[in-house]
């Protein structure tokens, strides 16, 4: 467990620990607590803090107003409850309760809205329902617009989340375009290794895949690469793969290859994983020594870290028999 966690777990002690005073002022107290079960990601027990404190409200405060502006964030981070636990319908449910409250106090470009938008436009699109997800994402983008220089970082988030959304429906040109738009901001920001620029440098790398663009699709995901760290396995083996698919549509060999040989590697598994890919491309393209050349590197790293009878290693193995019956 983390300092963090620790600190958290004593100040949920606490807060529990404290005798009540008044119903009403109780819902303070169950308030506080379920932002201490969000932060340690415990939903479920959230949304029972949230519901205890709303029902207190409505039995106990003589002042309550069922449109209170005060509920409209109640509602607004019960829906990031339910969104976290896979319920999405109801999660939409509460962020549109949190809108309509706050439409009767604030003007419709208040930059509170802009959270509630942002979090509705993430569920929609996790629910399937991009339409919708448009709707709301480009609601946060205009009011960000109005609040935030065109520059700011926020702005490049929420353009490669439009970007997401369009690249789940099919629509490569205002998916390249959005991710254009957040690439040319981070760009700006002066940080050479801002974690969004491999994201963003993937769609557009994957946009160009789609469109048969193959110099571009190999820059970009060059790009992203060079932004990976040397300790991002998984983002590594992302990448191979996208550059194993230009390989199957160009042949471009060369490409797959050139990027593992200019990048230290330190996973003995994620080399090993590597040689056998490309073992694999060579296979397909027939060139059979060089496809045993690659199983029988992936054999040496492999044998560096799992046992002589680990399933990887008699595959690899079973791998050159086919080969050598081929040469």
């Amino acid at each position: 467990m983390t300092n963090g966690d620790n600190g958290r777990k004593n100040a949920l002690e606490i807060y529990l620990s404290l005798k009540p005073i008044n119903p009403v002022s109780n819902t303070t107290i169950y308030s506080n607590i379920d932002n201490v079960f969000v932060e340690l990601a415990d939903y479920k027990q959230a949304l029972e803090m949230y519901n205890t404190a709303l029902e207190l409200l409505r039995l106990h405060d003589s002042s309550f107003i069922k449109d209170d502006l005060g509920l409209a964030l109640i509602y607004n981070n019960i829906g990031g409850c339910y969104n976290q636990n896979g319920q999405y319908n109801r999660s939409i449910e509460n962020y549109e309760k949190s809108i309509s409250i706050k439409l009767k106090y604030l003007p419709s470009n208040h930059p509170s809205f802009g959270i509630t938008y942002s979090n509705l436009s993430d569920t929609c699109r996790t629910n399937g329902n991009y339409k919708i997800a448009l709707k709301y994402c480009q609601k946060t983008v205009d009011i960000h617009l109005l609040t935030l220089p065109k520059d700011h970082i926020d702005l490049a988030k929420l353009y490669n989340a439009m970007a997401n959304i369009y690249i789940v429906s099919e629509n490569s040109i205002k998916a390249k375009k959005n991710d254009e738009l957040a690439l040319e901001i981070v760009l700006n920001q002066m940080e050479q290794k801002h974690p969004l620029l491999t994201t963003i440098y993937n769609n557009i790398a994957t946009i160009c895949l789609n469109e048969y663009q193959y110099e571009l699709t190999i820059k970009y995901f060059k790009c992203a690469f060079d932004e990976i760290g040397s300790s991002d396995t998984i983002g590594h083996a992302v990448i191979y793969n996208n550059l194993g698919e230009i390989y199957r549509k160009t042949g471009a060999e060369a490409i797959y290859e050139g990027i593992y040989s200019q990048h230290s590697l330190a996973n003995t598994s994620e080399i090993a994983t590597t040689f056998n890919n490309i073992g694999a491309l060579y296979q397909l393209n027939g060139e059979y020594k060089l496809t045993r050349e690659n199983y029988e590197n992936s054999l040496v790293f492999d044998l560096t870290s799992l046992s002589g009878n680990h399933p990887n290693i008699i595959q690899t193995k079973q791998q050159i028999s086919l080969i050598d019956a081929l040469l």
